[in-house]
């Protein structure tokens, strides 16, 4: 080798030399951003209902989702779309790269709840007669039918009928509750048993405005089995009597010099003015037991009528339940038609043989 190319050659060698002692190794591409997990725990929803976003990111400085915003580098977030959403997770460091990741979470119409057409035939009967229950459900899987009396009839198709016996007289409520993928509905119908006869009686609770005779109508329907009883025995008369508690304005007080027998006589005339306002009042509700009767096609000559007052209480005065059970309309079955047409043969073989 000549001396001029072993010159060039260690010259170059020197160079190269300084440029790596000075530069270090050749330059590398900077850190991406490294998206570990990015997922909807259920992409699939029914409207209304949530899901939850999970998200997990190493090596970045930012993290932005779309429709949230900025957060941590990993976490979870319930959300609860109403339409087809897709998010976007995108992750960021300081040298400016970036790495991004989209989910979809599919929003589904809701399933519709179950609809329930339920009857019970006949809806008054008497003990130890037969009724039927038939129910058609919609948007159903099954159901369960249950009584008040605490019985369980059992699970049976979306559609169907089974049978109950009367026990005992009174109503029991048969509910039918509905289970399907929308959820859950009941629908409750009454069964009547009676066996209403000359002598029985019908207690009815109705919650009249104070010192007022109009039936409210949410009350009405309390009136229902009597008269399911009357369009069923249509030979039956009864008697329609009203009762209060004893309640009826203000008890007069004892003045610090009256004298004793000077304030009894006042109390016995505040007492008696009380009595008499509340016989009145239960005759105008009796009354107006009636006259609903009779707007719903009970002949009127079939009921009378009679003002108890508080003369007859069946609960406890001193309590507000006892007062409530004292505020009612009773039936008492008194007789027949027949009766009443064998009393009138009587009496006019009695005016014929005076007569005579």
């Amino acid at each position: 080798m000549s001396y001029k190319k072993l010159f060039s050659y260690l010259a170059c060698t020197a160079v190269l030399s300084v440029f790596v002692a000075a530069c270090g190794s050749a330059p590398q591409a900077p850190p991406m951003p490294v998206i570990k997990g990015f997922e909807a725990k259920n992409n699939i929803i029914e409207s209304g209902k949530s899901t939850t976003l999970t998200w997990s990111v190493s090596d970045a400085d930012t993290v932005e989702i779309s429709g949230i915003g900025m957060v941590d580098a990993s976490g979870s977030k319930d959300l609860q779309p109403t339409s087809n959403t897709s998010y976007t997770l995108s992750a960021r460091n300081k040298y400016g790269a970036m790495a991004e990741m989209t989910i979809g979470v599919t929003v589904t119409p809701p399933m519709p709840m179950p609809s329930i057409t339920f009857n019970i035939n006949p809806a008054t009967i008497k003990a130890e007669e037969t009724a039927e229950l038939s129910w058609d459900v919609k948007n159903a899987d099954y159901v369960e039918v249950r009584g008040s009396d605490g019985s369980f009839l059992g699970m049976f198709p979306p559609r169907g009928n089974t049978k109950v016996m009367g026990k005992t007289k009174g109503t029991v409520s048969y509910t039918v509750t509905a289970f399907g993928k929308g959820g859950k509905a009941d629908s409750k119908r009454d069964l009547v048993v009676n066996d209403f006869s000359v002598g029985d009686k019908l207690a009815i609770s109705i919650n009249f405005p104070t010192g007022s005779a109009n039936i409210p109508r949410a009350e009405e329907a309390k009136l229902a089995e009597a008269l399911t009883i009357l369009n069923q025995k249509k030979n039956l008369l009864v008697e329609i009597s009203g009762h209060t508690d004893n309640s009826g304005g203000k008890a007069p007080v004892k003045g610090k010099k009256e004298k004793d027998e000077v304030f009894k006589k006042r109390y016995s005339k505040w007492e008696a003015a009380r009595k008499k306002s509340n016989n009145a009042l239960s005759l105008r509700r009796a009354a107006a037991v009636k006259a609903y009767f009779v707007k719903n096609k009970i002949a009127a000559r079939r009921m009378s009528v009679r003002g108890a007052g508080e003369s007859e209480p069946v609960g406890d005065n001193s309590t507000e339940e006892g007062r409530a059970q004292n505020r009612r309309i009773e039936l008492r079955a008194t007789g027949t038609m027949e009766d009443v047409k064998e009393t009138r043969k009587t009496g006019a073989k009695v005016r014929k043989a005076k007569g005579k």
